[in-house]
């Protein structure tokens, strides 16, 4: 296992909306270049974030998915921010927000 340098994904919206999920699908290409654990920051559209939460990635496929009721409002952008890796360089292969 090794830790990333802070490796990021940043997904912004064209205009604020409500997240009631978010999907993140590991890897598909590579074998041994996946995330372990990561956390999502919502932002508002000053810059804010409204919301933080920590993400553990299911073995073997590495797809997570979670809901959120009611939905967060008013969300610029949804940040992924890496944790634990199986190596130097992982990545994952989707991430998809999703409102009411």
């Amino acid at each position: 296992m090794s830790c990333c340098l802070q490796q990021s994904i940043t997904v912004s919206l064209s205009t604020p909306r409500a997240i009631s999920a978010v999907v993140i699908r590991g890897n598909r290409d590579f074998n041994g270049f996946e995330f372990l654990t990561g956390h999502l920051e919502f932002v508002n559209g000053s810059g804010g974030v409204v919301a933080r939460g920590s993400i553990v990635f299911p073995r073997p496929k590495a797809d997570w998915a979670g809901r959120f009721a009611p939905p967060i409002a008013n969300i610029s952008q949804v940040r992924f921010v890496g944790g634990l890796a199986q190596s130097a360089n992982p990545g994952i292969s989707e991430l998809a927000l999703y409102g009411p």
